[in-house]
């Protein structure tokens, strides 16, 4: 069945009070064209990542804001290329959307028979926000810094167990990265989204993993993980005491970015209507104040601004290519 976040249920609550507002003549004023109904935005990522998360947010600030319900459908029992191929197929009308992030080209460009075209099928709408990536361990390891786990797994010659949130996302990426330039034997573990990825570091079962920093924030809170290095080109302002990873010689970069797609023949109308409406809620004192409490950036911007984004994603990803090969068929290394 599909889930549907808290905020989700509260922005559905609060749209009858918009509603009333429009029909009473009170609410703003917008395009007529759009949206005339109610807007789905679709995510194959469940409850309580970022991914949803930021989603909710905006999708409630936007039911209230167009007195029109704007929900989002969570189906984490399908896959990212199943709910893109049924997004690309869906009316163009503006009123269904996905929620895309990094690994939405990635995978197109890991594998091109993946079923959807990011630039083809789909028109962008804007950007949402950024969010920053760090590697993190569990503290019965004993190690406080990257230099030390890294150390001590080569002079005793030990393996690291490392997860990621899924294969060809963006944690995947990272740690592809990490093992090519820190030559260490790190066999990657692929999960289905972050949550079990960090379940599985927190059961001990796995020794690294990579959390984007608004579900980090809790964990640093409560002691449960120990930070180890940002994947960022420099160090976050939440976490200053944290080293970036070219700080310790490995020049490891990553940005998470979410935003939205809509099917590639919705007219131009539609989608500069839906992307004034995402940024005037992404603009909204309490959206704002929510997302950077969460610790991520808002960005508001042009579908342009989405599709450098996308773009910049296929380059960087195109680089990183040799080291997800190179990991790929290394053999594992004998002790």
């Amino acid at each position: 069945m599909p889930t549907t976040s808290p905020i989700t249920r509260w922005s559905r609550r609060h749209t009858l009070l918009a509603g009333a507002a429009l029909l009473s003549g009170s609410a703003r004023a917008t395009d007529a064209a759009w949206p005339g109904g109610p807007v789905v935005i679709h995510t194959p990522y469940g409850a309580g990542g970022t991914s949803h998360n930021l989603s909710g947010v905006v999708a409630a600030q936007m039911s209230i804001s167009l007195g029109n319900e704007v929900s989002v459908q969570a189906r984490p029992d399908q896959t990212l290329t199943s709910m893109a191929q049924a997004v690309a197929t869906a009316p163009p009308d503006g009123r269904t959307a996905l929620l895309v992030s990094n690994v939405f080209v990635r995978a197109a460009v890991a594998s091109p028979s993946v079923g959807y075209e990011p630039f083809n099928d789909f028109r962008p709408v804007g950007l949402i926000a950024r969010s920053e990536l760090a590697l993190v361990t569990h503290p019965r390891t004993g190690v406080r810094s990257l230099s030390q786990m890294l150390g001590a797994a080569r002079q005793q010659h030990r393996t690291l167990r490392a997860a990621s949130s899924g294969k060809d996302s963006t944690s995947d990426g990272a740690l592809a990265q990490l093992r090519q330039l820190a030559d260490v034997d790190m066999p990657v573990t692929h999960f289905q989204g972050q949550a079990p990825a960090v379940e599985a570091l927190l059961a001990g079962e796995q020794d690294l993993v990579f959390i984007n920093l608004p579900e980090l924030q809790p964990l640093l809170r409560q002691h449960r993980v120990v930070p180890l290095a940002i994947a960022a080109r420099s160090r976050s302002t939440r976490l200053p005491q944290v080293p970036t990873l070219t700080e310790l010689g490995y020049p490891i970069v990553f940005a998470p970015w979410y935003g939205l797609v809509v099917p590639a023949k919705t007219p131009d109308a539609v989608v500069e209507a839906f992307n004034r409406e995402l940024n005037a809620a992404i603009g909204a004192s309490v959206v704002n104040h929510v997302l950077l409490a969460a610790g991520v950036r808002p960005e508001p911007g042009t579908p342009a601004r989405l599709r450098e984004a996308m773009q910049d994603e296929v380059t960087l990803f195109r680089v990183q290519l040799p080291a997800l090969a190179a990991r790929n068929s290394a053999p594992a290394r004998k002790p």
